[in-house]
Protein backbone atom coordinates (compact mmCIF):
# COMPACT_ATOMS: atom_id res chain seq x y z
CA UNK A 1 0.00 0.00 0.00
CA UNK A 2 2.99 2.63 0.92
CA UNK A 3 3.74 2.02 -2.94
CA UNK A 4 0.58 3.09 -4.18
CA UNK A 5 0.30 5.82 -2.12
CA UNK A 6 4.04 7.10 -3.45
CA UNK A 7 2.69 5.90 -6.94
CA UNK A 8 -0.23 8.73 -6.74
CA UNK A 9 1.80 11.26 -4.71
CA UNK A 10 3.85 11.27 -7.84
CA UNK A 11 1.01 11.26 -9.89
CA UNK A 12 -1.17 13.37 -8.25
CA UNK A 13 1.82 16.35 -7.80
CA UNK A 14 2.36 15.93 -11.90
CA UNK A 15 -0.95 17.11 -12.64
CA UNK A 16 -1.68 19.77 -10.67
CA UNK A 17 1.86 21.51 -11.61
CA UNK A 18 -0.06 21.05 -15.22
CA UNK A 19 -3.38 22.02 -14.98
CA UNK A 20 -4.28 25.37 -15.51
CA UNK A 21 -4.83 27.82 -13.54
CA UNK A 22 -8.46 27.87 -14.89
CA UNK A 23 -11.18 27.91 -11.76
CA UNK A 24 -13.37 24.57 -13.54
CA UNK A 25 -9.72 22.56 -13.93
CA UNK A 26 -8.77 23.07 -10.43
CA UNK A 27 -12.09 21.73 -9.19
CA UNK A 28 -12.06 19.07 -11.51
CA UNK A 29 -8.68 17.78 -9.68
CA UNK A 30 -9.88 18.23 -6.61
CA UNK A 31 -12.48 16.32 -6.86
CA UNK A 32 -10.70 13.52 -8.86
CA UNK A 33 -8.58 13.10 -5.56
CA UNK A 34 -10.07 14.84 -2.40
CA UNK A 35 -13.96 14.14 -3.33
CA UNK A 36 -16.54 11.85 -2.28
CA UNK A 37 -15.54 8.85 -4.40
CA UNK A 38 -12.12 10.30 -4.81
CA UNK A 39 -8.80 8.75 -4.84
CA UNK A 40 -7.23 9.75 -1.75
CA UNK A 41 -11.02 9.18 0.26
CA UNK A 42 -11.00 5.03 -1.45
CA UNK A 43 -7.07 5.01 0.32
CA UNK A 44 -9.12 5.56 3.66
CA UNK A 45 -11.39 3.23 2.98
CA UNK A 46 -8.68 0.45 2.72
CA UNK A 47 -7.16 1.42 6.00
CA UNK A 48 -9.03 -1.54 7.38
CA UNK A 49 -7.28 -4.35 5.59
CA UNK A 50 -3.75 -2.90 6.70
CA UNK A 51 -2.53 -4.65 9.42
CA UNK A 52 -3.03 -2.92 12.82
CA UNK A 53 0.77 -2.45 13.48
CA UNK A 54 1.50 -0.78 10.03
CA UNK A 55 -1.79 1.18 10.49
CA UNK A 56 -0.37 4.86 12.14
CA UNK A 57 2.53 4.86 9.42
CA UNK A 58 0.36 4.14 6.55
CA UNK A 59 -2.18 6.60 7.70
CA UNK A 60 0.08 9.06 8.30
CA UNK A 61 1.43 8.70 4.91
CA UNK A 62 -2.15 8.66 3.46
CA UNK A 63 -2.72 11.95 5.73
CA UNK A 64 0.50 13.95 4.29
CA UNK A 65 -0.62 12.70 0.71
CA UNK A 66 -3.87 14.64 1.30
CA UNK A 67 -2.33 17.49 2.97
CA UNK A 68 0.06 17.58 -0.12
CA UNK A 69 -2.65 17.56 -2.82
CA UNK A 70 -4.19 19.74 -1.15
CA UNK A 71 -2.14 22.52 -1.47
CA UNK A 72 -0.75 22.28 -4.68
Amino acid sequence: MKDQIRSISEEALKEASAVPADKDAVDALRIKYLGRKGIITELFKQMGSVPAEARPEVGGLINALKESVTRA
